[in-house]
């Protein structure tokens, strides 16, 4: 808006008094006298316009009334020292370049009084909205991505909680156990081993109370090693429910708990590569940013290049001219000592008008400048599309990793679950036929359970990421969560 009102019309007014008295050598100077005096008013009103195609357009309305004391003045009694007198005329000027700043190109890109170098018009004030409208859609792009990595984390938060409390729970089970043993005297269950169980049980008890409230620490967001967010899973519960509500602007306490109601889904999803590259580099909002600077530099290049014509400008004028001793009567006739404004007078004036500076330059310099900041812009859209592909490959890479990751670990905690089920049961078994127990092999199975429940279960939400990762590396992901900008940055 601010470059289309270059070609608004432009109204311009000027009043201006002057006090003039003189002392002339020559009395025909004067009109008759030697002594002159004068009392001159000036107005004058304007209409200014520039087209699109470079033409300036003019209507001025020139005013003057003169009153001075010359005796050879029409309007006027014979021995009256102020003879008074009205002035004006009605002027029309049309200027149009025919070389230099002509053409509807160059004005909508250069706009209205351009110089070298400093190119502000209709077409780039649009190519730069675009610009900062992709800098929006970015923005809540990677503000979506990271509410999503926000509640992923918050999932996790929970899951690594349900696990620590279930280790905390059965090691709790196998100390009360081993103290029960060790007050029969049992062998195997001898105060070290009590105290094994015991220091066990107190460092699942910490896991859990960790896992809990959290400790302050960075978390997933966007750019933290890929564009997306590589997972941290680093804080807890609270932590991460704090961060939740900070990002989709609910109160940070008001004594409620969020909890998630959607959990990760291990299936594979198997992508096509080549519908994955073709859209990233059709759609990606970066590539599609960089390709508007190089279209701002090529039109910026060509508007420069205008300035190396020279200056040959059209110019046309036209005046009528009015003259009594008041203003507006044009019912009178033009007649000494009578009272007149319209003289019938018409003027007029055409011409050519050509300038240019030696070498151009400036001109040059812009030029120059222009090519050299367009081929700066191109290079970067070749590397841009190299790194949007790789980061796409990054993102497929990483989604089909982390689903044999969750294959592995869900065969892990199978394993480690069995293990547990086997040595516990064994441990009631010979508890109650009184023989010696190795408990070492049961704290040892818990330990190995919990580390691969959390283990799977962060998988699982890796997972989940990583598949939100594949659509912002496509420019999908706006489109997934159903958002959609009304104004959206233009090719």
């Amino acid at each position: 808006e601010a470059a289309l009102s270059a070609f608004d019309a432009q109204t311009a007014t000027r009043l201006f008094y002057e006090k003039n008295d003189r002392a002339l050598n020559n009395a025909l100077l004067g009109g008759g006298t030697n002594f002159f005096l004068q009392d001159l008013w000036r107005f004058q009103t304007e209409i200014s316009k520039q087209a699109a195609s470079g033409t300036q357009l003019a209507v001025r309305h020139n005013i003057e009334d003169d009153l001075n004391n010359a005796p050879r003045n029409i309007y006027g009694t014979a021995g009256d020292i102020h003879a008074h007198a009205w002035l004006w005329n009605l002027e029309a000027e049309v200027r149009h370049p025919l070389l230099q700043g002509g053409g509807q190109e160059f004005n909508r890109i250069a706009g209205p009084n351009a110089e070298p170098g400093e190119i502000h018009g209709v077409l780039i004030a649009r190519v730069n909205t675009s610009i900062s409208a992709a800098d929006f859609q970015i923005a809540l792009r990677n503000y979506l991505s990271n509410v999503e990595n926000a509640y992923w984390e918050l999932v996790f938060a929970y899951r690594d909680l349900d696990a620590k409390k279930s280790e905390r729970d059965r090691s709790l089970a196998t100390w009360r156990r081993l103290k029960t043993l060790n007050e029969a005297n049992l062998a195997g269950a001898e105060d070290d081993k009590v105290a094994q169980a015991e220091e066990q049980y107190f460092r699942f008890q910490q896991d859990v109370e960790t896992a809990l409230s959290g400790r302050l620490a960075d978390g997933t967001r966007a750019y933290n090693g890929s564009t997306g967010g590589t997972f941290q899973g680093v804080g807890g519960v609270f932590v991460a429910e704090r961060r939740l509500r900070l990002l989709i602007g609910a109160n940070i306490n008001d004594g409620r708990l969020i909890r998630p109601s959607t959990d990760p889904k291990p299936a594979e999803v198997v992508f096509d590569w080549n519908q994955l590259v073709s859209s990233a580099l059709s759609q990606r909002t970066e590539l599609l940013q960089q390709r508007l600077r190089v279209k701002r530099r090529s039109m910026e290049l060509t508007a420069n290049r205008n300035f190396l014509l020279p200056q040959l400008d059209v110019i046309g004028r036209y005046r009528r001219r009015g003259f009594g001793d008041h203003l507006y009567d044009p019912k009178a006739p033009l007649t000494t000592g009578g009272p007149s404004v319209d003289t019938g007078t018409d003027e007029w004036q055409v011409g050519v008008e050509l300038s240019l500076p030696f070498g151009y330059r400036r001109g040059s310099a812009a030029v120059r400048n222009s090519e050299l900041a367009l081929a700066r812009e191109r290079a970067v859209q070749q590397e841009l599309e190299r790194q949007i592909v790789h980061d796409v490959s990054n993102a497929v890479a990483e989604q089909a990793r982390l689903h044999r990751i969750v294959q592995t670990a869900y065969n892990r905690r199978s394993a480690a679950l069995r293990q547990f089920t086997v040595l516990n049961s064994a441990a009631v078994q010979e508890t109650a036929r009184g023989r010696r127990i190795d408990f070492n092999l049961l704290l040892d199975s818990e330990r190995r359970l919990a580390d691969a429940e959390i283990a799977y279960y962060r998988a699982v939400v890796e997972y989940a990421v990583a598949l939100k990762n594949v659509n912002l590396e496509t420019e999908n992901l706006l489109s997934y969560c159903n958002v959609h900008i009304a104004a959206a940055p233009r090719k």
